[in-house]
Formats: structure tokens, sequence, C-alpha cells
């Protein structure tokens, strides 16, 4: 990961997560088979959709990855940081909430088979 881009920078696409938090605790997701990433944990993340704004796509993902409806402003900006693979690069955009009761949460099962 860089912290700005290098020269030939060219991202494929723009995606966001989030660490939500209670107590002294991060969700995790696992997730199911779905796209290569089978029985690997992670945080709520996705990719962000055309004329959808960082946060728009944070507070969408987390919706519907664990049911959580967030606030606008809830899910406070951390960091971006440009990543180059072999094959492509991406932005990835990272927030972060705290919660003060620990929450209930409901998986889409196409996406995630568990969570801690």
């Amino acid at each position: 990961m860089l912290i700005d881009p290098s020269p030939g920078f060219k991202p494929r696409y723009e995606v966001v997560s989030c660490f939500i938090r209670h107590d002294d605790c991060f969700l995790l997701l696992l997730r199911c088979d779905t796209d290569g990433e089978m029985d690997r944990w992670g945080l709520p993340a996705g990719k962000i959709d055309s004329r959808e704004t960082p946060e728009q796509a944070v507070l969408r993902e987390v919706r519907e990855e664990t049911g959580l409806r967030l606030e606008p402003g809830q899910p406070a900006f951390f960091r971006t940081v440009y990543v180059r693979y072999p094959d492509y690069d991406f932005i990835y955009h990272m927030f972060q909430t705290g919660l003060t009761s620990r929450p209930t949460i409901s998986l889409t099962p196409r996406e995630h088979s568990a969570f801690r």
C-alpha cells in the first residue's frame, strides 16, 4: 500500500471499508466463496458505485453486509491509501466508527457466512 499514488498509478476502481468497534472489539466478517476470497476474514467493505461518494458507499456497504444502519457522519473518515497489485491498482478509503452497544448483525448469506 502507498500513502501517495506513485507515477503511473491507474486505479481500476475505488473501495471503502469500515472499522466498526464496540468496547475493545472490532467487527470482522467471514467471506463466502463468491469472489475468490473464501474463508478470509475482513471488514465490511465494497466498491464505490458510480455517482456515489465514499461516505455514501460505506453507509450502503455496512447496511447491505451487516444490517447496521449508520447515520451520515457517523463513520469518520480514517485514511485513503493507494494499492498496487501486479495486475491492477485501486484506491482504498477507510472509515471507522464506535458503537455504544453490541450490535445485532444480519449477514448477507451470499457474501458472508459468519462474523466475530
